[in-house]
């Protein structure tokens, strides 16, 4: 069964929404990181103009007073810019950042928790293919054992599973740990193994 392409519009359906509002945040985080690089790149362009400007307000003196006050009153804007940049980097990153990271963390947490109830909702259809299967498997070792049961008694002999396990059928898969329990088939009750051999014994005749 293709189970993925049999889910994959009910999940769309079903996360849809969540993931809508997981994508869009992850969206708002990327801007946020590529305002707070673009900001941090401006604050060093202006702090390098800041250095020059240093530089040349002293030569300026010479120059005159106006010269020089309009190097103070480039310097003063120039800081002022730099600091809201300062101002703009350091809610971005302390405030606007961690905030959108929680908000990512919360919805990608709403996401999976909506993504595992569809999923858990869905199990029972697995579930019941892999009970027919392990319901053939089953029947599959009763023959086989009814089978070694009836040889045994055609000879006047009594078939002991308990002192013939090497006959005992075992499913084998190399995905199937044989140290676990999870695929021992428990043996058919005693009146119902007769049972079996009074129909097949019914059969024969």
């Amino acid at each position: 069964m293709d189970y993925y392409n049999e889910l994959k519009p009910q999940a769309e359906q079903t996360a849809k929404v969540f993931a809508q509002q997981f994508a869009e945040t992850q969206k708002q985080i990327q801007q946020i990181k590529k305002r707070l690089v673009d900001e941090q790149d401006s604050a060093e362009r202006v702090q390098t103009q800041i250095d020059k400007l240093k530089e040349l307000s002293g030569a300026s003196l010479i120059e005159g007073q106006n010269s020089y006050e309009k190097f103070k009153t480039s310097l003063r804007t120039r800081n002022t810019e730099r600091d809201t940049a300062f101002e703009i980097i350091q809610t971005l990153r302390d405030e606007i950042l961690p905030q959108k990271q929680e908000v990512l963390e919360n919805e990608q947490r709403k996401l999976e928790r909506a993504l595992t109830d569809f999923c858990e909702s869905k199990r029972p259809v697995c579930e019941q293919k892999m009970t027919e299967l392990l319901d053939q498997v089953v029947a599959e070792k009763d023959a086989f054992l009814l089978a070694v049961e009836q040889l045994f008694s055609d000879y006047g002999l009594l078939f002991k599973p308990g002192k013939s396990a090497n006959i005992i059928p075992r499913p084998v898969h190399p995905r199937i740990d044989p140290q676990r329990p999870g695929c021992v088939i428990v043996p058919v009750s005693l009146q119902e193994r007769a049972k079996q051999l009074q129909r097949k014994s019914q059969e024969k005749a």
